[in-house]
């Protein structure tokens, strides 16, 4: 029936409160503040109550509110270049971290565009997290100037120990690690070492591997021969075997390819198996990264460790660091600390 102008709609039921969480648990409002923000000062008797009564309630705190009135919002933000290996693990590393300190990751990603990242650090920023977690090189101005004008602490992830960086990193050197492997191919007996890599433009990280590789090159004294390097339309298993087809076109005679990614190394080796080639007999294979796919298939794959997780965890406790000082911090007058992990060369079958 069509309403009248003396039709009321029925009231809306009032959200729960915190008092109703109190009420509930028979506990003062103060220790259900205590139990949502650090549930690690509450004995376990009454923080089963109070979880029992937020259950019961279906009371969610206002963390928006929260956040004001404290200028802490117990969020960190993490912007990486893609869902996928290797950042996955590093992603862990970090959860596993700030999770112990109650504090919540949250994620965004950039698909290396610079422009994107800017995009994100400024929602992130507008937000009022408490840190933020960027990749190394690749930043925007903007990006830079925001950064050191909200006063957040940040942290930036995959940086190299050579390299400028905003303040705090954690570093591995990508160029050392693709001279290694290099290096370990040339002992093996093999001359004719092709790569495959990523796409350099922003990506500093897939630049400093095409360096480390020409290094390797340079200190076994074998000529750069550019027709035995290619680039992968992207990080995927399919376009690492693309990769391989089209440098055994132009180089059938290589014996050995260093590969910039494990993800790609894997088409390497599966492309290889197709043409009916033995690896590592006929074409020693090495990646990087030391994902879990490396491990897994057959031949198992050498590569370069990069500490992916452990990054994370690094990461994240610098951020804690900087978070428990409370209030803004001063990016430009701050010494830069640097965490380097190093690398390590994984010898397994594919070389």
């Amino acid at each position: 029936m069509p309403a009248t102008g003396t039709d009321t709609l029925p009231a809306a039921p009032m959200a729960p409160r915190m008092e109703d969480v109190a009420r509930l648990a028979g506990v003062s409002m103060m220790t259900v503040s205590r139990a949502l923000r650090a549930p690690g000062t509450v004995s376990a008797p009454m923080l089963a109550k109070v979880r029992a009564a937020l259950r019961q309630t279906g009371y969610l705190p206002n963390l928006v509110a929260s956040g004001l009135a404290s200028s802490r919002t117990q969020v960190v933000a993490a912007i990486i270049p893609l869902i996928s290996q290797p950042f996955a693990p590093t992603l862990q590393g970090m959860t596993d971290v700030l999770r112990a300190s109650a504090y919540q990751l949250v994620l965004g990603v950039t698909h290396y565009d610079p422009r994107q990242e800017e995009a994100l650090v400024r929602a992130f920023l507008s937000r009022r997290v408490d840190g933020i977690a960027l990749f190394a090189g690749g930043h925007t101005e903007e990006t830079v100037a925001m950064v050191r004008q909200s006063g957040v602490p940040l942290v930036e992830m995959w940086a190299d120990p050579a390299t400028e960086v905003l303040v705090d990193s954690v570093c591995v050197s990508q160029r050392l690690g693709a001279r290694e492997a290099v290096r370990h191919l040339r002992a093996r007996g093999r001359r004719r070492i092709g790569f495959i890599g990523g796409a350099t433009a922003n990506n500093i990280r897939q630049q400093a591997r095409l360096r480390g590789y020409l290094d390797g090159l340079d200190e076994a004294g074998l000529p750069d021969d550019p027709a035995a390097r290619e680039v992968a339309g992207c990080f995927l298993m399919e376009a690492g075997a693309e990769a391989l087809a089209r440098l055994l076109t132009r180089r059938p005679d290589l014996d050995a390819v260093c590969v910039a990614s494990d993800i790609l190394a894997a088409g390497v080796v599966f492309e290889a198996h197709r043409r009916g080639l033995i690896v590592p007999d006929d074409l020693a294979v090495t990646g990087f990264d030391d994902a879990e796919i490396a491990r897994a298939m057959y031949p198992s794959l050498t590569t370069i460790d990069m500490k992916a997780e452990e990054m994370g965890r690094q990461a994240g406790a610098m951020l804690l660091e900087r978070a428990g000082q409370g209030g803004r911090v001063d990016l430009a007058a701050m010494p830069s600390r640097r965490c380097d992990l190093g690398h390590a060369l994984i010898l397994r079958e594919s070389s």
